[in-house]
């Protein structure tokens, strides 16, 4: 793997691949002008390496620790831990190519805690590319009955501990269909490691989510009443108001979609940014090439991300993972991680929320 200081080159590379495309998507040491929505096309994919402005994120002892963590509560489904020493691989799961409904814009609809029943096995096809080294812990989401594991990492004192699922989530987020730009689908949850217009496999890559299907905009609007998702800014999902109000989401109860500042953390946690993309990504020829190390099991695969016209992007070249922390600056946008496959970094992006983006929960 490479730093970003090829990053041009890499573009250029890819390019060649037909893997990515530059984009304006910013940075957390740059910024972009708004966009408008009617203005995109499906020829620029998003998420190039060859930005202007720098793509990696400075760790620092000033990020908010997720010892103060509070649990949101939005839906009212339980759950339950156990201790697992043993990662299981299964080849008989069937794949999922369709979820049920959500919403990138708000209205009044029904909860995401109406999702239906799946099959546990689902999520299980995942636990062959987790690291066979690593003792993880074992977590059954009482929504829909699938079990996920999980990974405690801490600094190198062994403090600022957080828990992580270690998988994609693959939840069937359901609520208000998706509508933008005159582009529809029955939902906006969608089986990740797509290609074209043809969804990937949900027992594999878990889902991609619009940020505000990841946030459930729809219970936020049916308990506060307030819109929140494409152009549409909420004060509860600034970079303060999460320091001590943390959201759930999507997340099952007893979990919550992470802020910027709890990425952050997990990178200082594993030595800074420089490096955690490669020690966090999968080892698995899922990727392109240069397979990370995996060696606190966080095990991130490839799962590309749907942008706003409903086609698949970018399998086995990057993951991104959606923050619950909004662009301040533009309303179309919240924050992302992206992982990709050439380089050894990770970086905090900024981009719509109207593409479909992977997600991993955060223990309370």
């Amino acid at each position: 793997m490479k730093k970003n200081f090829l990053a041009l080159g890499t573009c250029a590379f890819a390019l060649a691949l037909g893997l990515v495309a530059c984009d304006d998507s910013t940075s957390a040491n740059g910024s972009s002008g708004d966009e408008n929505p009617a203005e995109e096309s499906s020829s620029s994919v998003i998420l190039s390496d060859s930005e202007g402005s720098s793509s990696s994120v400075t760790s620092s002892s000033s990020v908010e620790s997720s010892s103060s963590i509070v649990s949101s509560s939005s839906e009212k489904s339980s759950s339950s831990v156990a201790s697992s020493s043993s990662v299981k691989s299964s080849s008989s799961v069937a794949s999922s190519s369709s979820a049920k409904s959500s919403s990138s814009s708000v209205v009044s609809s029904s909860s995401s805690s109406s999702a239906p029943t799946e099959d546990p096995s689902d999520s299980k096809l995942a636990w062959q590319y987790l690291n066979p080294d690593i003792d993880y812990g074992e977590f059954t989401d009482t929504r829909d009955g699938q079990v996920y594991k999980t990974i405690k990492i801490c600094d190198k004192e062994n403090k600022n501990c957080q828990t992580w699922m270690a998988q994609n989530l693959n939840y069937a987020y359901t609520g208000v269909k998706y509508n933008y730009d005159g582009h529809t689908s029955d939902s906006t949850s969608w089986c990740g490691g797509g290609s074209g217009a043809t969804a990937g496999d949900c027992s594999k890559y878990g889902r991609l989510y619009t940020w505000a299907a990841a946030v459930d905009s729809v219970a936020i609007y049916e308990k506060h009443g307030e819109e929140c998702g494409y152009y549409k800014s909420c004060t509860r999902f600034s970079a303060s108001a999460l320091a001590t109000a943390p959201v759930r989401g999507v997340c099952p109860s007893g979990w919550h979609l992470p802020s910027v500042a709890e990425w952050g953390a997990l990178y200082t946690n594993v030595g800074g940014t420089d490096y955690a993309g490669q020690k966090l990504m999968a080892n698995t020829s899922l990727w392109y090439s240069n397979t990370g190390t995996d060696e606190y099991g966080f095990s991130v695969l490839p799962a590309g991300s749907r942008i706003y016209n409903g086609d698949f992007y970018n399998r086995g070249a990057h993951a991104c993972f959606w923050s619950s922390t909004e662009d301040e600056d533009l309303s179309s946008r919240a924050w992302f991680q992206y992982f990709f496959y050439y380089y050894d970094d990770v970086s905090q992006r900024s981009y719509r929320k109207s593409y479909g983006f992977s997600v991993r929960c955060l223990k309370d």
